[in-house]
């Protein structure tokens, strides 16, 4: 019965000391935007729209056409260059 109650308190120590390790560091994709979080900007947002309304409009593949102008959207927020007519020709 005490070998029994010495491994429980020692299997609580463990766990309960697992928990006092220090976080790991998480990698950020831009680290030099913003702390490396990921934040749209309100400029990026009208030209985003108008993107996805032109696929709308002619009926284009929500995959192809949407995720173009999904990237564009993606690049602009990250302040890259960055093409929303280049969605024009998407299918």
């Amino acid at each position: 019965m005490k070998t029994l109650h010495i491994l429980v308190t020692a299997g609580l120590i463990l766990m309960l000391g697992a928990g006092c390790r220090p976080e790991k560091k998480v990698k950020r994709r831009y680290p030099s935007l913003d702390g490396g979080t990921y934040v749209p900007r309100k400029e990026c947002n009208t030209p985003s729209f108008n993107c996805y309304e032109k696929c709308a409009q002619r009926q284009a593949s929500s995959m192809s056409c949407g995720g173009c102008c999904f990237d564009q959207r993606r690049l602009c927020d990250t302040l890259q260059p960055y093409n929303f007519e280049s969605c024009d020709s998407a299918p």
